[in-house]
């Protein structure tokens, strides 16, 4: 009796293949449960404890800056898998940040944010142009904080 695999000039021994095919698929699902966790996304929850800078007042004469009045626990989030920082309220400030092991780097042209991922402290520097080209509304200043894993 010719069967299909010895007619096309090769001999499967059928139980053994799918033996074989259902150890591979144990293998990876084990594989897949025992993968490390730093694959996963890390989601990091933000909060400014110190905020200081500088904002411009009116004075009725094309306004003065001074020393500006910050309130602390603006909020941020971070998110590894889109590699993007959010303010609660507004959404997304920065995008393709740089994430390593170490710590998390975004920028864009007015924004700086850096995050230590061990000791989990932040710093966001807001650079605007308002004070060099007579911006009405812009208030240049650094934030520091703590950020939390969630």
């Amino acid at each position: 009796m010719t069967t299909f695999a010895t007619k096309f000039g090769f001999n499967i021994d059928i139980n053994r293949y799918f033996c074989m095919n259902i150890r591979m698929r144990l293998v990876a699902l084990i594989l897949i449960l025992i993968a490390p966790t730093w694959a996963a996304a890390d989601n990091y929850l933000c909060i400014s404890d110190k905020t200081v800078g500088f904002t411009k007042r009116d004075d009725g004469k094309g306004g003065f800056w001074d020393e500006g009045s910050f309130s602390s626990g603006t909020k941020f989030t971070f998110s590894t898998e889109k590699a993007e920082l959010s303010a609660f309220g507004v959404g997304t400030i920065i995008g393709n940040c740089d994430v390593t092991r170490r710590s998390i780097f975004c920028q864009n042209q007015t924004v700086n944010f850096n995050l230590n991922r061990k000791n989990l402290k932040f710093m966001l520097v807001k650079s605007t142009y308002g004070y060099v080209w007579d911006g009405e509304d812009d208030t240049p200043h650094m934030a520091i904080g703590t950020c939390s894993k969630f």
